[in-house]
């Protein structure tokens, strides 16, 4: 079964069609050549990530059978993807960065607590000269200020 997908070219949206979306693995979409132009491979997740990643209204996974519900949380997810390898620690700066690319604004009201939290912790810690985007906080900040 072919399915349409979207794909940012040079600033303008233009539709590919993939093939085999059913893979169980993270995989890279088929991507037409288009003479000229360059097109940003898109990743399309597995179905186990987007079954940690999504929640219902009370918090808990959202699962289409009837599977053992996911004791990760949202903020566990998050925080694994954009961990510094090999250390316990979230780059701030990195994380909002990510954030940034996605189409989300500093300004944006969504992201009004996260910042007010970070800017608080930054002044308790102590931490002379940076800013708040510059930190890098362990799992448990993190959860508490997401």
């Amino acid at each position: 079964k072919n399915e349409s997908s979207n794909f940012i070219c040079c600033s303008k949206k233009i539709n590919v069609f993939t093939i085999n979306r059913e893979r169980s693995n993270i995989h890279t979409n088929v991507i037409l050549h288009i003479k000229g132009t360059r097109v940003l491979n898109q990743r399309t997740p597995d179905t186990e990530f987007l079954k940690k990643v999504l929640t219902d209204i009370d918090g808990l996974a959202s699962l289409a059978n009837n599977e053992a519900i996911s004791n990760e949380t949202t903020e566990d997810v998050f925080f694994d993807m954009f961990k510094e390898e090999g250390k316990e620690v979230i780059n701030i700066q990195k994380f909002l960065f990510a954030l940034r690319a996605a189409g989300i604004r500093d300004t944006d009201p969504r992201l009004g607590d996260f910042m007010t939290r970070l800017k608080d912790y930054h002044r308790e810690s102590g931490t002379e000269g940076g800013s708040p985007e510059t930190q890098q906080v362990n799992r448990k900040v993190f959860r508490e200020y997401v």
